[in-house]
């Protein structure tokens, strides 16, 4: 007429261990979501940038407003400048191709060079790396951990050229390369697994986009 307490204890944990698989599911799936909204977000950003470059034949100036000059935010044109996690996202063109540096006669059609370069870092002292040269412009987000991990200031020596260096790591490198003491754009200092969104356009793909010719 009943159950006896060792089919109720039997039932509590099968319902125990449904609940912890569902739950687990659900967190794999939400962070699968929150990836993936970040990821459009900086493609629309890209997508931005690229637009912009085109009409004017420049890059957009980076906004400064955070005081961190080595890694600036995204320019006030553009409406959606945080990722899904509401960090905001970082921007970092190569110098000699924004508004204020870049003209008629060196606009993005007539560059050949760009003192900007990625190095993708396989361990933690990059001392196993591929470099990507003459890259345009770079925008990071900091991923599920919420915590920028790039090194957005060192240098890189190509072709006998000093060039900034952005490193980025790969997946299984445990770094933290940034950090910000900033309340508003204030980042985590703390070691974890690399885990930012970096997307990266080169001088050649950008000349491409925006029609250039020759």
């Amino acid at each position: 007429k009943g159950f006896s307490l060792l089919e109720m204890a039997l039932v509590l944990v099968i319902v125990g261990v449904l609940l912890s698989a569902g739950i687990t599911v659900f967190n794999i799936l939400y962070k699968k979501s929150k990836l993936s909204q970040s990821e459009e977000v900086l493609k629309a950003a890209v997508e931005n940038l690229i637009s912009k470059a085109s009409s004017d034949k420049c890059l957009p100036s980076p906004d400064t407003s955070n005081g961190d000059t080595n890694a600036p935010l995204l320019p006030s044109f553009i409406e959606q400048r945080q990722d899904s996690f509401l960090k905001y996202i970082r921007y970092v063109p190569a110098n000699e191709m924004i508004s204020s540096t870049c003209s008629t006669t060196s606009n993005i059609c007539n560059k050949k060079s760009t003192s900007l370069a990625v190095i993708l870092c396989k361990n933690e002292d990059c001392s196993s790396s591929e470099t990507i040269d003459n890259v345009a412009f770079v925008v990071v987000s900091g991923g599920w951990n919420k915590n920028l991990q790039v090194n957005f200031n060192d240098t890189a020596t190509i072709d006998s050229t000093s060039k900034r260096a952005i490193k980025v790591y790969y997946p299984n490198v445990d770094i933290d390369s940034y950090s910000s003491s900033n309340a508003t754009y204030g980042d985590p200092n703390r070691l974890e697994e690399f885990d930012d969104i970096v997307k990266y356009i080169t001088l050649d793909q950008l000349r491409s986009k925006i029609g250039c010719e020759g």
